[in-house]
């Protein structure tokens, strides 16, 4: 049971890092549109 909960955590934290990836490339993508204008 303990294994199985350290592999939910680790699968949590890098599903969070995805997002905030996922966020940073959003935001420099609105950054860089708004450069063409």
């Amino acid at each position: 049971m303990a294994g199985n909960q350290t592999a939910n955590t680790a699968c949590s934290a890098e599903i969070n890092l995805i997002e905030r990836s996922v966020e940073y490339v959003d935001s420099h993508n609105v950054k860089y549109s708004y450069d063409y204008f």
